[in-house]
């Protein structure tokens, strides 16, 4: 379950947190 949050933050490249995952 991608949110555009998660896949704008993976699109940059960055490791995100699950905080991160908040949709």
């Amino acid at each position: 379950m991608d949110s555009p949050k998660v896949q704008a933050c993976r699109n940059s490249g960055v490791t995100c947190t699950v905080q991160f995952y908040d949709a």
